[in-house]
Parts: structure tokens; sequence; C-alpha cells
């Protein structure tokens, strides 16, 4: 087990449990890209004001089953749909990664043998 303090990890969640830990020096690349991929889905979005709606969403409950439920005011207005716009950025999904682990065993072996071995080291 080797704990990473002096590299720099940044993490692309992939999903709810994985992803990727990228080095600074492809981090940089990865960020530039999803910048100009913001900027051409913000210039589609943008064309496409007609085609769009703002959503929010609530929690409901039909026969005592929690729903998730997505609604639009069928009236909103342009402004409402270029903030929403505005907001969207892909490059967030870059975050640094502050503990790194690495381990040569596999999947929930690894996973235990890196919850004690950064609960140890973390403690300290």
């Amino acid at each position: 087990m080797v704990r990473h303090e002096t590299e720099k990890f940044f993490n692309m969640p992939a999903g709810w449990y994985c992803g990727l830990l990228l080095r600074e020096s492809t981090m940089k690349k990865m960020q530039n890209l999803l910048f100009k991929q913001t900027q051409e889905i913000k210039e589609l979005l943008m064309d496409s004001l007609d085609d769009i709606e703002a959503y929010e969403w609530t929690l409901a409950y039909p026969n005592s089953a929690q729903t998730v439920v997505h609604y639009f005011d069928a009236d909103s207005i342009v402004k409402e749909k270029t903030e929403r716009i505005d907001l969207f950025d892909k490059a967030v999904i870059l975050k640094p990664a502050d503990e790194v682990f690495s381990s040569d065993r596999k999947t929930s072996d690894s996973r235990d043998e890196v919850k004690r071995f950064a609960y140890q080291t973390l403690s300290e």
C-alpha cells in the first residue's frame, strides 16, 4: 500500500463510485478540452432556446414510493433558460483528489486494505 503525498491527482468521476485519477499534466489538457466542449454546448443551447426548458424537480410519493418528478413552467422566459445555460460547465467535474493510495490488490480486498491503511495513516 502506497500513499501518494507528493504527486497531484485530480478526480474525474465516471459514475457513483468510480472514475479516473488524472495526473496534473493530463488534467490541464482535459480541462482545456472540456472548456472548448462547454463553449460549443452553450452555443448549441443558445441557438436552440425554443427547444429547451428550464426545469425544477420535486419529490412525490405515489403508492408510498419516493419518485423524482421534473417539471417546467410552460411560460418560462428566455432569461431563465439563458441563466441555466450560463451555469453549465463541464470542466467543474475535475476536482483535486486530496488523499490517494495505490494497492496491488483487487476489488473488495483492495477497498478494505485502503480503508484500514487510510484510517491508520490519517489518524497519525
